[in-house]
């Protein structure tokens, strides 16, 4: 058999596994369907942990556009706005196009076979093997699989519909990149790259966002799928972009010219995301924070937890459901635990918006929660109570709504 494991998808979660498991001498081939490098929608923002893989030597890294070190939250009405400042670091601004590209040239340096522009038509698991047919009429067989081809990839819905799991709810984000010059960066966003969040925009629940990179900004907004039917999701953003204007967060002349859209799996986890021969990271398992909607970080650690599950499950020949099942265990007690209390904490921000900013200006400890739970740089579970209280229980005399 040719390869030992074929990834499917060759975003921060295929591409993180497929360097690790070359690493260990495996032989790997990572597929995706577009051409490299592509666009992907989204804002870029990569949370402080990912400094966990030291190989990227991320704060040196020429591929981050700017460091954000401070945050302007508004309040749905945009009476209150919460204003936070850091010395250390909220968040790494990259272009997606160039950091997965630069991610993917890892993998191939490692040893990784990677062929871009094939898509994956249909997969079916073997009691010897995993087969994969291709749209190209191909067939690729392998001793295990990785599915991280999306929130809606052909490994996503064949676990999906194996395990009878029913169709996800999903987010959908609008986003776009405007080009405004350096010195509009600097002179309105400052020298720690203040990113802009107005939570519930337009009634959603989500919050539209403004990151600011090197000479450009990336601007956009994420909601309920359900939530858009009936919207003009090309009005809201430009909705978005005319209270920016007003604001002077951008130059009055800046109009939308190719906004693209994206689907978000922010809503939680699998509830399974193995099975024979086959393990799901990043969106394919839905790994993106339910408060902030970020998933870069947790795709590469899944990437990175499936491909050392992987490693010894091929070492002992052991690759069946039951041998593969500690994947989920790994995962689910660095981060997934997190998660269940991030859901409650989006529930509590969606539902008592207004109040919990308007505490937030004055309450410093309030500020600082936030902004931890937002970015990751505080575990949910390890400060659950102090979050809660803070938020749910009003201090004498205050009342949240």
């Amino acid at each position: 058999m040719k390869y030992d494991v074929v990834i499917i998808g060759a975003g921060p979660a295929g591409s993180t596994a497929a360097r690790f498991l070359s690493k260990e001498g495996y032989n790997v081939l990572l597929l995706d369907k577009e051409k490299f490098p592509r666009y992907k929608a989204c804002a870029g923002g990569l949370c402080k942990h990912i400094e966990e893989f030291d190989y990227l030597n991320i704060e040196k890294l020429d591929l981050v556009e700017s460091v954000c070190k401070a945050s302007l939250t508004f309040s749905p009405s945009t009476r209150y706005e919460m204003s936070y400042e850091s010395e250390d670091v909220l968040f790494y601004n990259v272009d997606r196009k160039e950091f997965d590209n630069y991610l993917v040239g890892i993998a191939i340096n490692a040893g990784s076979d990677f062929r871009d522009g094939v898509k994956v038509k249909e997969i079916s698991i073997r009691k010897e093997y995993a087969l994969l047919k291709l749209g190209n009429g191909r067939e690729v067989k392998s001793r295990a699989l990785i599915g991280a081809g999306g929130a809606n990839d052909v490994a996503n819905k064949f676990l999906r519909k194996k395990e009878g799991i029913k169709r996800w709810r999903l987010a959908f984000s609008l986003v776009e990149d405007f080009e405004v010059g350096e010195s509009f960066v600097s002179d309105v966003y400052g020298e720690k790259s203040k990113c802009i969040i107005l939570l519930r925009f337009a009634g959603l629940h989500g919050y539209a966002w403004v990151f600011p990179k090197r000479s450009s900004l990336n601007i956009g907004y994420a909601g309920y799928l359900e939530e858009m039917r009936g919207r003009n999701a090309k009005e809201l953003l430009n909705q978005f972009l005319k209270f920016l204007k007003r604001r002077n967060f951008l130059p009055s002349s800046v109009e939308s010219k190719k906004a693209r859209g994206a689907f978000i799996p922010c809503r939680g986890f699998l509830r399974k995301t193995y099975t024979d021969r086959l393990l799901l990271c990043g969106d394919s398992a839905g790994f993106v924070s339910p408060l902030s909607g970020e998933g870069i970080y947790y795709a590469m650690d899944s990437g990175r937890i499936a491909s050392k599950v992987l490693c010894e499950a091929l070492e002992e020949e052991k690759l069946d459901e039951k041998s593969l099942r500690n994947y989920q265990k790994i995962w689910m007690e660095r981060w997934g635990k997190d998660f269940l209390y991030l859901k409650i904490f989006h529930h509590a921000l969606m539902k008592f918006t207004e109040g919990i900013i308007k505490r937030g200006v004055e309450n410093k400890s309030l500020r600082g929660l936030y902004v931890g739970v937002f970015n990751g740089s505080l575990r949910a579970r390890e400060v659950k109570w102090k979050i809660l209280r803070e938020i749910l229980i009003p201090k004498r005399h205050e009342k949240i709504g």
